[in-house]
Protein backbone atom coordinates (compact mmCIF):
# COMPACT_ATOMS: atom_id res chain seq x y z
CA UNK A 1 0.00 0.00 0.00
CA UNK A 2 0.94 3.31 -1.10
CA UNK A 3 1.95 5.58 2.02
CA UNK A 4 -0.18 9.00 1.83
CA UNK A 5 -0.83 12.28 4.46
CA UNK A 6 -4.26 11.75 6.17
CA UNK A 7 -7.55 13.61 4.13
CA UNK A 8 -7.46 17.04 7.12
CA UNK A 9 -3.75 17.75 5.67
CA UNK A 10 -4.67 17.31 1.72
CA UNK A 11 -7.41 20.15 2.57
CA UNK A 12 -5.24 22.38 3.98
CA UNK A 13 -2.82 21.84 0.75
CA UNK A 14 -5.33 22.40 -1.20
CA UNK A 15 -6.34 25.51 0.48
CA UNK A 16 -2.87 27.05 -0.03
CA UNK A 17 -3.51 26.23 -3.84
CA UNK A 18 -6.87 27.58 -3.84
CA UNK A 19 -5.74 30.76 -2.67
CA UNK A 20 -1.97 30.70 -3.89
CA UNK A 21 -0.17 31.21 -0.83
CA UNK A 22 2.88 31.69 -0.60
CA UNK A 23 5.24 28.66 1.12
CA UNK A 24 8.43 27.25 2.86
CA UNK A 25 8.08 23.96 2.60
CA UNK A 26 10.28 21.50 4.54
CA UNK A 27 11.64 18.30 3.02
CA UNK A 28 12.20 15.50 5.15
CA UNK A 29 16.15 15.52 3.59
CA UNK A 30 16.53 18.71 5.02
CA UNK A 31 16.33 20.82 2.02
CA UNK A 32 13.57 24.16 2.06
CA UNK A 33 11.90 25.34 -1.17
CA UNK A 34 9.88 28.11 -1.17
CA UNK A 35 7.25 29.29 -3.36
CA UNK A 36 4.00 29.67 -4.69
CA UNK A 37 1.73 26.90 -4.21
CA UNK A 38 0.13 26.07 -7.75
CA UNK A 39 -2.02 22.65 -7.66
CA UNK A 40 -2.06 19.19 -5.80
CA UNK A 41 -2.50 15.95 -7.63
CA UNK A 42 -2.02 12.43 -7.60
CA UNK A 43 -1.15 9.80 -9.78
CA UNK A 44 -0.46 6.27 -9.42
CA UNK A 45 -0.93 6.35 -5.60
CA UNK A 46 1.33 9.38 -5.17
CA UNK A 47 0.69 12.77 -4.61
CA UNK A 48 2.51 15.72 -5.42
CA UNK A 49 2.31 19.46 -4.98
CA UNK A 50 3.67 21.49 -7.39
CA UNK A 51 5.29 24.93 -6.59
CA UNK A 52 5.94 27.83 -8.63
CA UNK A 53 9.56 29.13 -7.10
CA UNK A 54 11.96 31.56 -8.53
CA UNK A 55 13.58 28.59 -10.92
CA UNK A 56 10.50 27.28 -12.23
CA UNK A 57 7.94 24.84 -11.13
CA UNK A 58 8.79 21.99 -8.71
CA UNK A 59 6.69 19.17 -8.24
CA UNK A 60 7.07 17.56 -4.74
CA UNK A 61 5.95 14.59 -3.26
CA UNK A 62 4.03 14.73 -0.51
CA UNK A 63 5.47 12.00 1.55
CA UNK A 64 8.93 13.78 1.12
CA UNK A 65 7.61 16.46 2.84
CA UNK A 66 7.84 17.22 6.96
CA UNK A 67 6.32 20.51 7.11
CA UNK A 68 4.48 23.56 5.48
CA UNK A 69 5.08 27.26 6.63
CA UNK A 70 2.64 29.98 5.22
CA UNK A 71 4.23 33.01 4.46
CA UNK A 72 1.27 34.85 2.93
CA UNK A 73 -0.04 37.55 5.61
CA UNK A 74 -3.64 36.73 6.92
CA UNK A 75 -3.69 33.19 5.62
CA UNK A 76 -6.45 31.00 6.64
CA UNK A 77 -3.70 28.28 8.71
CA UNK A 78 0.04 29.10 9.23
CA UNK A 79 1.83 26.13 9.77
CA UNK A 80 1.36 22.45 9.28
CA UNK A 81 3.67 19.59 9.69
CA UNK A 82 2.88 16.14 7.66
CA UNK A 83 2.13 12.74 9.00
CA UNK A 84 2.40 9.87 6.98
CA UNK A 85 0.41 7.22 7.00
Amino acid sequence: MAKVISCDQQDYIEIACLYRYALMVHMVDGQIIQGEAQDVYSRQGREWLILKTDAGSESLELISVKEIEVLTPNAKFKHLKLAVR
